[in-house]
């Protein structure tokens, strides 16, 4: 853990912040897949718009979430659609 981070416990998973309120990097745009073992729980106020190809995106982790047994992968899918659900409204309508 780098200077400053406070590491919290909340529902079995990880919630790591900074001092300056920052959570790290958003997950992979387009890498759903590329799920790594240690996951951090984000905050409605902690998401981040989809930068590019918002309905690939999306797309992709409709289907991580049916098709995916991997439960890594399904998180990171539900982060994105929580996302999308924030900022991309209109894909979901």
């Amino acid at each position: 853990m780098a200077p400053g981070e406070n590491n919290l416990r909340k529902d079995n998973f990880t919630i790591l912040s900074d001092d300056k309120g920052g959570h790290g990097a958003p997950a992979s745009e387009l890498g759903v897949a590329q799920a790594t073992h240690n996951k951090n729980y984000l905050t409605t106020d902690e998401l981040e718009p989809i930068k590019n190809n918002a309905d690939k995106v999306f797309k992709t982790a409709i289907q991580e979430l049916v098709s995916g047994a991997d439960w890594n992968i399904q998180f990171e899918a539900c982060n994105t659609v929580r996302r999308v659900c924030k900022f991309h409204q209109d894909l979901v309508l």
